[in-house]
């Protein structure tokens, strides 16, 4: 590995990955009886510890002053108390408020449980960009295609955070006097370089400018480039509500395409 080399590395991540159910423990009882510890259940029996141990240090075993701990939960406790009242009422309020209080306590605390990144739990895959003397990138990843990025998750991808962006401004020169540029654009964060060069490397087309004080874009706006973007998402379709926008983009393109063709074609013949 030569010692000109750069290196670049991006951390894609997947908000679903948290819903993913995996067996962390498993055996079978009596031949037909699976018991397992999930992930999900693990998160479930250490938020309920939590909420136990929270519950012992703020026991004040009949002593006349409180320590900090049974401050904090008598607060929580008068908070929920009369959130729970107010909202029903004296009577009914005293009955549902031990119900409310625990689903109040268990949920907040699973909240907070997941706000902590638990890579043993949930991996987080990462894809490397190597980037040689010669500009040339190369790629290395289990997510990866050999080419790159996998073809859909570049579709998800625009989902998100793509546009199918049309231009119309006027121009002396054309024939109507207004001029139609389709671009196809992709704007980040310019701490997210790294991985709009990968998509900018997958697709194969396009360039990457400065936009704004702190973001970048991926454009893509000649012909020839967008003929890639249309066969990409023709093959791998968008399922947002920015496949509208795309299928009028595609319909601007090909009138586009159409009449170059047809400029062209006059001008063979014209020789």
């Amino acid at each position: 590995m030569g010692s000109q080399e750069l290196f670049y590395a991006t951390r894609i991540t997947s908000p679903l990955d948290q819903f993913d159910i995996r067996n962390l423990i498993s055996f079978d009882v009596l031949g037909n009886i699976n018991l397992g510890i999930t992930n999900i259940g693990l998160y479930l029996t250490i938020g309920a510890l939590i909420i136990l141990t929270l519950n012992i240090l703020a026991t004040n075993y009949n002593r006349i002053g409180s320590n900090n701990w049974s401050i904090g939960n008598e607060s929580l406790y008068s908070t929920i108390h009369s959130i729970v009242v107010n909202q029903i009422n004296e009577i009914r309020g005293q009955i549902y408020f031990p119900f409310i209080y625990t689903l109040f306590v268990f949920i907040l605390v699973n909240n907070l449980i997941g706000m902590v990144k638990a890579m043993c739990l949930f991996p987080t895959k990462f894809l490397f960009i190597r980037q040689v003397p010669s500009q040339k990138v190369s790629f290395s990843s289990s997510s990866c295609y050999s080419n790159g990025l996998h073809p859909y998750f570049l579709t998800g991808f625009t989902d998100g955070e793509g546009c199918f962006h049309i231009s119309i401004y006027k121009d002396s020169r054309a024939i109507t006097g207004w001029h139609v540029k389709p671009v196809f654009k992709i704007t980040l964060h310019q701490k997210d370089r790294a991985l709009l060069e990968l998509i900018r490397a997958s697709l194969g087309v396009g360039q990457i400018s400065k936009h704004g004080n702190d973001s970048i874009q991926l454009r893509v706006s000649s012909v020839k480039d967008l003929q890639v973007i249309i066969d990409h998402f023709d093959k791998y379709p968008l399922v947002t509500q920015k496949l509208a926008d795309y299928l009028l983009f595609k319909r601007v393109f090909e009138l586009i395409k159409r009449k170059e063709h047809l400029t062209h074609e006059g001008l063979r013949r014209s020789h």
